[in-house]
């Protein structure tokens, strides 16, 4: 009401107590409590609380997705070029990540046995 901008006051994890001008308090009343731990609370106290990320449903597939925009990128970008080839089975795919997937479940090996002790 007069002018003055208002400091907004947090609450101290230390003592509890409600406090507007945390560095100082910190100072003064827990100068045992290294500052980047304080400052650590204090960051955490001003950044500013993100909403959760809600599902979205693509317009081109119907398909539920998270990351709307990432979807749409890799799954219909016009480039359906299978580039990376199985060099077990021939089966291709869009990337390799999917490809190593492939290998892993289609091709994985059991582990040989020891020529020595036949374990």
């Amino acid at each position: 009401a007069d002018g003055k901008p208002r400091v907004p006051s947090m609450t101290c994890p230390f003592c509890s107590k409600e406090v507007k001008f945390f560095k100082r308090h910190m100072k003064t009343k827990h100068s045992e409590i290294p500052e980047e731990l304080y400052l650590f609370y204090e960051k955490a106290k001003t950044k500013k609380p993100q909403a959760p990320r809600t599902s979205q449903v693509c317009p081109i597939c119907a398909v539920e997705v998270k990351y709307l925009d990432r979807h749409i990128q890799t799954q219909h970008n016009g480039n359906d070029t299978k580039e990376f080839k199985c060099n077990e089975c021939g089966k291709a795919f869009k990337n390799q990540y999917n490809l190593k997937d492939h290998k892993y479940a289609a091709h994985r090996k059991e582990p040989s046995m020891c020529e020595i002790c036949s374990r």
